[in-house]
């Protein structure tokens, strides 16, 4: 199939990258769980997938959604803790659609509960301070 000028840069690295591991897309749907005609509507820009299953098909593909999505340290994948966020996705992405959801809660509370401030050193210092949950 020649290359759709109109097709997103996405969905035509998605192709690509399957290409590169010698992946067709009945494979790449097969091993993702998603049935044929769902993975070629993300191929040819009929859909955009879900979080989840964007990082499903990036662990057949065997990559991050980062080059998927185009992001690269000069278009905002860079600064701090991109070392630490792109092997964050990474982890996420092998974990599977049973721990992903624990996985998200736990992030969720990590959030919630605030980054390390003088109070409380990820170096010690004795017991962190708990900050009460914003109110609804």
């Amino acid at each position: 199939m020649p290359d759709d000028p109109d097709l997103p840069s996405w969905a035509r690295r998605l192709r690509d990258r399957a290409r590169e591991l010698g992946l067709t897309d009945s494979e790449v749907a097969r091993r993702t769980g998603l049935s044929q005609s769902r993975y070629a509507n993300y191929t040819n820009g009929v859909r955009e997938p879900d979080l989840a299953t964007l990082v499903a098909v990036c662990r057949v593909l065997e990559t991050t959604p980062y080059p998927i999505l185009g992001v690269t340290a000069e278009r905002g994948g860079g600064g701090p803790f991109a070392v630490e966020r792109a092997e964050a996705l990474r982890l996420v992405g092998a974990l599977g659609q049973i721990l992903l959801p624990l996985a998200v809660g736990i992030l969720r509370a990590l959030a919630a509960y605030g980054p390390p401030g003088p109070e409380r050193s990820p170096s010690g210092g004795g017991a962190p301070r708990r900050r009460r949950p914003p109110e609804a």
